[in-house]
């Protein structure tokens, strides 16, 4: 039975006894019978154990944490988060907290309770054809799409559709709870799980290699534009790579002014000058863009373009990588 002065859900509780800046999120054997006389145990899965004494505010007890220092025990401050089991009234400490149901319907939805996790995973099996988006609410009413991507890497999406089952997942700190839900549906049902989950989203790679690729090659004396289509709601361009190549199909005079190409949708209008020099037939000029770190998009779900300008006896090819994400 929990004690009325027994920890709520989600308290957290403070002491003397680890390092101040450090959290230490700790996996539980917590037994609660909650006395007012006698000190509790709660068993940490590094070994190292903690007593609390429940007497006046949660936020004052004590701990004597066991952090493999032996005897040397320093002034620390200790959080551990619990949550409560709303089925049970037990208290137990964060942990993941799953969903699951079928969805086989225009709008069927999963919701769960997400508070305190930061990624979740969605798994849909089964036959079906269907788009499932998924979102994060605050208050759970409003709610803001969360773009995924395939557990096995690659570009995010801004709701899975189609056919395929596998597993997604999206980053999802700041949300009181998320939902699945079908926004199109053709056919069939999946088994879909939610997972909310305190372990983080691993995007080490993301910036650090290229996911996508476009080319485009105009005919002679031809203006040339390449365009990265929309990638959908929630998500952007990140330019890694942009190559401008200017080949003379025939002899070209000297200008007085640069050609410049354009673009749209990259911050501040990028543009880059092509010099108007003398150049023999099949000649080739080259403007490399490699940035040390990717250039971001200005708007989302937004098509981003490079344009080179009709140019007398030119041929224009402009090829760009890029990886799309929120």
């Amino acid at each position: 039975m929990v004690a009325d002065n027994a920890l709520e859900a989600s308290t957290v509780i403070a002491a003397p006894g680890v390092l101040s800046a450090s959290v230490v999120m700790v996996s539980l054997a917590l037994s609660v019978d909650a006395d007012e006389n006698s000190t509790e145990l709660l068993g940490f899965s590094s070994s190292s154990v903690a007593r609390r004494g429940l007497t006046g505010s949660p936020s004052g007890h004590l701990f004597r944490p066991d952090l493999g220092c032996g005897q040397n025990q320093l002034e620390r401050k200790l959080v551990a988060k619990l949550s409560r089991d709303l089925s049970t009234g037990t208290l137990h400490p964060r942990e993941n907290i799953a969903g699951s149901g079928t969805l086989g319907s225009l709008n069927a939805e999963i919701v769960i309770n997400a508070d305190g996790a930061s990624t979740v995973p969605l798994d849909l099996r089964g036959t079906f054809n269907m788009t499932v988006e998924v979102s994060g609410s605050v208050d759970g009413t409003n709610w803001t799409l969360l773009a995924m991507r395939s557990m096995a890497g690659g570009s995010y999406l801004a709701a899975v559709a189609g056919a395929d089952a596998g597993a997604w997942v999206a980053a999802c700190a700041g949300f009181a709870k998320i939902r699945a839900r079908v926004t199109a549906y053709t056919s069939g049902a999946t088994t879909t799980t939610l997972l909310a989950t305190t372990g983080l989203l691993d995007d080490r790679l993301l910036g650090e290699v290229s996911s996508n690729a476009a080319t485009i090659t105009a005919a002679v004396s031809t203006a040339a534009t390449l365009t990265l289509t929309a990638p959908g709601a929630g998500l952007r361009h990140y330019i890694t790579g942009l190559r401008i190549e200017r080949h003379a199909a025939a002899l070209l005079v000297a200008g007085t002014t640069p050609v410049v190409v354009t673009t749209t949708n990259l911050p501040s209008a990028l543009a880059f000058s092509i010099p108007m020099e003398a150049a023999a037939q099949s000649s080739v000029y080259e403007k490399l863009l490699d940035p040390a770190r990717a250039i971001m998009a200005s708007a989302q779900n937004t098509a981003t373009s490079i344009v080179a300008p009709l140019t007398t006896s030119v041929i224009w090819r402009i090829s760009a990588t890029f990886y799309v994400a929120p």
